[in-house]
């Protein structure tokens, strides 16, 4: 990241997400259970989704498949 796109980061606007990895570190960090549907397509990822799961698994078999 460059130093200008950095500065125009806000991270209190109600658009911001979290990086996945950094949420993920923090699910790992406070010790909370984490399922991980296994999803084979965007799909089934979506469903998954609408379906509460915060984290998938994919395997590279699955994709290439």
């Amino acid at each position: 990241l460059t130093t200008n796109l950095v500065n125009k980061i806000d991270i209190f606007s109600p658009t911001y997400q979290k990086a996945p990895v950094v949420e993920l570190k923090q699910m790992l960090d406070e010790g909370e259970f984490i399922s991980a549907p296994g999803v084979f397509d965007p799909l089934s990822a979506r469903v998954a989704e609408s379906c509460g799961a915060r984290t998938l698994y994919m395997t590279g078999y699955g994709v290439s498949a």
